[in-house]
């Protein structure tokens, strides 16, 4: 499953994409365990969607 990552900064706001829950908690934190944004290293968070 595909994770996004989105960027909280207001003048970058891309989307960076994890293969994995692996790949998102090794590869996409940074020291102080936040998730970064691919693009400006950024602090980012992963969107949740609830279909009902």
């Amino acid at each position: 499953m595909a994770y996004e990552i989105a960027c909280r900064d207001q003048n970058c706001q891309q989307v960076t994409w994890c293969r994995n829950v692996a790949d998102l908690i090794r590869n996409r934190r940074n020291k102080d365990g936040f998730f970064v944004c691919g693009h400006c290293q950024g602090l980012g968070y992963v969107p949740k969607e609830f279909t009902t």
